[in-house]
């Protein structure tokens, strides 16, 4: 197997790679040193001047560019020749011609060029510096400041400043920097809290290709799925720990009592994981197996393979079960069976890692706010009661992951629409346009039934909002008609869409309409249409204090047999109109007016739009008795989608 430790830019691709020497030739010289040099720095201009050089170079040409004896130059080759032999290459000498630098293992020798390249980007600014100084503690315990600031080119006053400003950084770790006599700066803490730094804080460097792609064999077999930063920060992680044990560093402790991690299904993964990486050197521990165990329940995205099966719950299920209850309960979410056993399956990794104090970053926290305002102020309440009610705090980024849950259950809310399907003779094309629907459409229009143009109005009757015909049909057929071709153009699709967005957005809703009912006051009335309003997620529970407040400075019933409660300021959601036909007529406000008709207006709040095209359909409605009587006599919410669509002829 590929060696899967520290990986560089510099790597020689594998089709690339000889089993001879390999000489490398570059062009341009180093900058030389300047000011009092250490034997650090002197060998550092020594290698990189071998590394671009074209042809072997003098031990006089380097004497004099070091300005120093070529018996110094020797020596300092012998030197670093016992430091390269740990890296695949040496410096040689050829008689008459000087030095060559030779690269026997191009993969090991990519480690020093590695540590080189870091050594540069230092050179550079302070978040360059305090990498190299992260990236070097890594895999010593010590660093000497004065060694240190000759290899970047600084000051030892310029690499203290740097490291007062990592100061903090470490502090949030419980970690902090001291110094021991003759030995240099060391880091003092947890070796746990350590690699938590390394891991947040280090250089984000691309994990090794070779490592995440047996991340996702090892994923694939086990049924687990990760987030996509998930397995690139595990890679990262076994990256981190096979450097810190090889520098005598094991992770020996946690901060808590790991048997309950040993308890849960991801310890068993991470077992098997260890187990693909067994072959690699140097070895994973077995509290490296702990630590992975938490990276797997910080970034698992479902808790289960299957999804009857809550066997690996680790005594959350219960606890799960009674959370989504709670939330179907007070949030009105009403979801399909499907949808629930989703929603378990993502809620229970939430709660494992609250239960570790694990936080499982969200990239589209964000995103998700502009989005789904609606949907994300539901998951601030759901885990507003998991804490009340349960003690477990999530945090906003898990709000986020469940608020996409919710909207998909909002989604799923929405009605379909009753569609007919009309062509000249029947069956052949109507079958043929039938399936496009259901396969493009499925989830949101419900066909009602397939008709022959000719016996049009006495069958399709009430039961349909749209009609979608090969044919044209006359204009009064009773609702809106697409002509479309039985398969469905790219045109026809459009037209369709945009039918169904019209229908989302009617204030008009299944849920929010009622008929033959009965109030004995208008409070009565407000508080059942508020409450509908409420428990089917389109506004908050204000609403009903603000639609009743409006109603104490004065009665909403205008006339016209009819009464308009609203809130005294927008607060919805959405914009929303409940309705309730009244089986009798009641008294409303100090005068008594008479009232059948009820529509109770939710504004959404900020967007005062699309008010007028309401308005003036209630108004039309209020000043003409037969509309009146036309809607007490409608027998069904398809019905009254149709008439309140029909106002727009009689305007």
């Amino acid at each position: 197997m590929s060696n899967l430790g520290v990986q560089d830019a510099f790597a020689i691709p594998v089709f690339m790679r000889q089993t001879k020497p390999t000489r490398f030739y570059v062009s341009d010289f180093p900058s030389r040193p300047k000011g009092v040099l250490t034997v650090e720095t002197r060998q550092a201009y020594i290698m990189e001047r071998l590394r671009i050089a074209k042809e072997p170079v003098s031990g006089n040409a380097l004497a004099e560019e070091l300005n120093v004896s070529s018996r110094t130059i020797r020596n300092l080759i012998k030197q670093l020749n016992a430091s390269l032999k740990a890296y695949g290459a040496a410096i040689e000498s050829r008689r008459g011609s000087g030095y060559q630098l030779i690269i026997y293992d191009s993969r090991a020798f990519a480690k020093w060029a590695d540590g080189t390249k870091r050594q540069k980007e230092a050179q550079g600014d302070r978040d360059g510096r305090k990498r190299w100084i992260i990236e070097f503690l890594v895999d010593h315990t010590y660093l000497k400041l004065d060694r240190a600031a000759d290899q970047l080119y600084v000051s030892r006053s310029t690499l203290s400043q740097d490291l007062k400003a990592l100061k903090p950084i470490l502090g949030k770790y419980g970690l902090s920097l001291k110094s021991k006599p003759n030995y240099g700066i060391y880091i003092d803490g947890e070796e746990y809290d350590f690699r938590l730094f390394l891991l947040n804080e280090g250089p984000k460097k691309e994990a090794d290709p070779a490592l995440v792609r047996l991340i996702h064999e090892w994923a694939g077999q086990t049924g687990v799925v990760l987030r996509g930063d998930g397995i690139a920060e595990i890679a990262r992680y076994i990256q981190i720990a096979r450097r810190r044990n090889a520098a005598g560093h094991p992770l020996k402790t946690l901060p808590f009592d790991p048997g309950c991690l040993r308890n849960e299904a991801e310890f068993e993964w991470s077992g098997r994981m260890l187990k693909s990486l067994s072959e690699e050197a140097p070895p994973l521990t077995a509290g490296d197996r702990l630590f992975l165990t938490m990276l797997i329940i910080k970034h698992r995205v479902t808790s289960m393979v299957y999804p009857n099966d809550l066997a690996d719950a680790g005594g959350l299920a219960d606890l799960t079960e009674a959370v989504t209850d709670l939330l179907e309960q007070r949030l009105a979410l009403r979801p399909t069976k499907e949808w629930r056993q989703y929603f378990i399956r993502h809620l229970l990794p939430a709660l494992k890692r609250a239960r570790y104090g694990l936080v499982a970053k969200n990239e589209m926290l964000e995103e998700i706010k502009k989005q789904y305002p609606h949907a994300f102020d539901l998951a601030l309440q759901a885990i507003d009661l998991i804490k009340d009610r349960f003690g477990i705090t999530l945090s906003e980024d898990e709000a986020g992951f469940l608020a996409l849950h919710l909207q998909q259950a909002r989604e799923a809310r929405l009605e379909k629409i009753p569609v007919a399907i009309v062509c000249t003779s029947g069956i052949a094309s109507a079958q043929i346009l039938k399936k496009k629907v259901e396969g493009l459409y499925g989830n949101r229009l419900q066909i009602t039934g397939l008709y022959d143009s000719g016996a049009l109005k006495d069958k399709i009757g009430r039961h349909c909002r749209l009609i979608l015909s090969t044919v044209p049909l006359p204009d009064d057929v009773g609702c809106p008609v697409l002509v479309v071709h039985p398969l469905l153009t790219a045109d026809d699709q459009i037209k369709i869409q945009t039918a169904i967005k019209s229908s989302d957005r009617s204030p008009l809703k299944p849920p929010l309409f009622f008929r033959d009912v009965t109030f004995r006051s208008p409070t009565d009335a407000i508080v059942f249409l508020a409450g509908a309003v409420i428990r089917n997620g389109y506004a908050p529970e204000e609403l009903l204090a603000l639609t009743l407040k409006r109603e104490r400075v004065s009665p909403t019933a205008f006339g016209g047999n009819m009464a308009l409660p609203h809130p005294a300021e927008p607060c919805g959601y959405e914009t929303v109109l409940a309705v309730a036909l009244l089986n009798k007529p009641m008294d409303w406000g100090p005068d008594r007016q008479k009232v059948e008709l009820v529509f109770l207006l939710s504004v959404k709040k900020g967007n005062d739009r699309d008010l007028d095209d309401i308005y003036e359909r209630l108004l039309l409605i209020m000043e003409r008795p037969a509309l009146q009587k036309k809607a007490l006599q409608l027998d069904g919410f398809s019905a009254f989608q149709r008439f309140w669509e029909q106002l727009d002829a009689v305007r």
